[in-house]
């Protein structure tokens, strides 16, 4: 719906148009209070709420272009308040048409606030790239004076390029933003600005696993609370609490967790944002989830995609329907499942957020058993060309992982396949009961096959807890410990200089480890390299790899980088990672200290049968 002016003789008097104007400025210190409903009701004398088009009679242009942005404004922050529908194409019409008449009237610094106020509409329906497009525009509007608007406008980019993924740009730019905020008279925004940079630290704590962010995200999260309760600002002390709960799940704090995200939830509820509600009932459902209280989590989950859909925020929308497809697939409702991540990764794709799609996809092939190997392929697949348009490391990071399981199932299928032919030929031999041994063995050997040994996703497939594959194995078929050993998730890397391989985990090698008395830290990994030939490691010896051992500055580490394992002397430059090899003809490499796992350090070696040495044995690297 397009809202259109029709001009009318000027017949108010002066003061009568600035009491528009104020009128447009009071409500708009309410709407940054969040109190949205208020902000409505000064404006009622020339608006009747949404989905309708100020009444401008008599008004002068100023007054026109003014009454359209404020409710433009109020229509969007409200609209997604409280869930209504087509809020957002409403809000985004009666803002473009403020902008056209600022731009009659030469005001850039209206202008501006314009772009920014539609940068937020198109963020709310999931339209990232749009909405920076728009911050960019209006960043090119203003001059260093304005600083409200140029933090607003910082901040606003920081947070969009936060959900892209790019969390070291958006810290950069909360940084350089800093001594602004604490030298601004705008409380709100210094509110925000405390509360958004925590959630950013957050995101780079869960991607870099450093408990070092831990004291300053709960320091910000605090500053935050601290200034939205001495401005009265109800809506973000809530959006406080809901992200301080989140982040004490994070840390297995359940109990603290459930009573910040409880509170969020009845502050949200006290003043009527549907959608903010929405969001901490998502978070209700993780907390469910990691506690193992699966119907709860599905409630939770399926409340706040209800709301979510019937107020068209998909952006929002397809990051619940994870949390429900995950909560579906944990109560066994695997036909459900499917179907929700589905449709999330489908929003995903549609509204261009790459991370969420491909999050659905790893959710789907993660959590949802039973999925035939020809399921599985097309899965990863279509996962596998979503990468390029994925910045964030922990998505892409599970993608791949799916994708070297994909492989793995590949090279598998063919004897798995083949593993039934033993049952038949004896079948008849075998009485009921053996034959149902003999099945329950198969269908156990194959589901920790497919799943690259990783036992508690094969008892998922098999509709067991781990516990019980376990005991199967270790009371029932025991030569399959032995044989279990044998599989892992690592068989598929082919790292150009270290690579893991499943004939060096033979019980051969395990018992002279245990033998030298290594821990159960003990890594062992094939060199499939003469970069090292310098310290007698040749092609096809085995490294012994400590992970409790402290990397230092020139030790001989082993990295992880993209599923392949890279060896060489570690060392640190700034923020990048280099491994040495120090033999004439071999390169070093380099990467990005947040690209890579460090796996540990080398502190033995197995000898090559191949080199002729009966005896091979763990022989210490000096």
């Amino acid at each position: 719906m397009a809202f259109s002016h029709t001009k009318h003789p000027q017949n108010l008097t002066a003061p009568a148009q600035e009491e528009v104007r104020g009128k447009c400025v009071y409500a708009k210190q309410y709407e940054e209070r969040q109190e949205f409903l208020k902000a409505c009701r000064i404006l009622a004398p020339w608006w009747k709420g949404i989905g309708v088009a100020p009444h401008t009679d008599g008004l002068d242009l100023p007054s026109v272009a003014e009454l359209y942005l404020r409710t433009g404004a109020l229509t969007g922050w409200r609209g997604s308040a409280e869930k209504i529908e087509g809020s957002q194409e409403w809000a985004k019409d009666l803002i473009s048409t403020a902008s056209g008449y600022f731009r009659e009237l030469a005001d850039n610094y209206k202008i501006a606030e314009c772009d920014i106020e539609l940068s937020i509409c198109y963020f709310r329906e999931g339209s990232i790239k749009e909405a920076l497009v728009l911050l960019d525009e209006a960043e090119g509007l203003i001059d260093e004076g304005c600083l409200e608007l140029r933090l607003r406008i910082l901040y606003n980019k920081a947070m969009l390029i936060k959900e892209e993924g790019r969390l070291e740009e958006a810290i950069e730019i909360h940084k350089s933003a800093a001594l602004l905020y604490e030298i601004c008279s705008y409380k709100t925004l210094q509110c925000k600005y405390h509360d958004q940079y925590a959630l950013t630290l957050r995101r780079l704590w869960e991607r870099e696993n450093n408990d070092d962010y831990v004291d300053e995200i709960i320091t910000n999260y605090t500053a935050s609370s601290v200034i939205s309760e001495q401005v009265g600002n109800q809506r973000q002390a809530a959006f406080v609490e809901n992200n301080l709960g989140f982040f004490l799940m994070k840390l297995e704090r359940y109990s603290e967790a459930e009573i910040h995200l409880n509170e969020a939830a009845q502050r949200f509820i006290r003043i009527k944002d549907k959608s903010c509600e929405a969001q901490v009932k998502d978070t209700l459902a993780d907390l469910s989830l990691a506690q193992g209280r699966n119907d709860e989590a599905e409630r939770y989950a399926s409340e706040s995609v209800a709301t979510l859909r019937s107020a068209g925020e998909f952006g929002l929308l397809a990051q619940a329907l994870v949390t429900h497809g995950k909560a579906l697939a944990r109560g066994r409702h695997n036909v459900k499942a499917v179907e929700t991540l589905r449709e999330a990764a489908s929003i995903g794709v549609q509204y261009e957020d790459y991370k969420i799609a491909g999050l659905a996809l790893a959710t789907l092939l993660e959590e949802v058993p039973g999925l035939t190997y020809e399921q599985k392929s097309a899965i990863c697949d279509e996962a596998a060309g979503l990468l390029k348009n994925i910045q964030d490391p922990i998505i892409s990071g599970k993608i791949i992982d799916v994708l070297d399981l994909n492989q793995m199932a590949k090279g598998n299928k063919q004897q798995s396949d083949k593993s039934l032919e033993p049952i038949a030929e004896v079948w008849n031999n075998l009485t009921l009961e053996e034959a149902k041994l003999k099945l329950e063995e198969w269908m156990i050997r194959t589901a920790i096959e497919r799943n690259g040994g990783n036992v508690s996703k094969a008892a998922r497939d098999l509709g067991q807890t781990p516990q019980n594959i376990h005991d199967r194995i270790n009371k029932v078929h025991t030569h399959l410990k032995d044989w279990k050993r044998t599989v892992h998730t690592t068989d598929t890397q082919k790292g150009r200089h270290v690579t893991g391989d499943s004939k060096v985990r033979s019980i051969e090698y395990y018992k002279r480890i245990k033998a030298k008395g290594q821990k159960s830290s003990t890594k062992i990994l094939r060199v499939d390299s003469e970069a090292f030939s310098d310290r007698d490691i040749k092609r096809g010896d085995i490294v012994v790899i400590n992970s409790i051992v402290d990397v230092e500055e020139n030790c001989l580490a082993v990295v992880r980088y993209l599923s392949k394992n890279y060896m060489g002397y570690y060392r640190r430059q700034g923020y990048k990672v280099i491994l040495e090899t120090r033999t004439p003809g071999f390169s070093s490499w380099e990467f990005r200290y947040d690209e890579i796992d460090i796996v540990g350090c080398v502190v033995g070696l197995i000898k090559s049968k191949d080199r002729n040495d009966p005896n091979a044995n763990i022989y210490p690297i000096e």
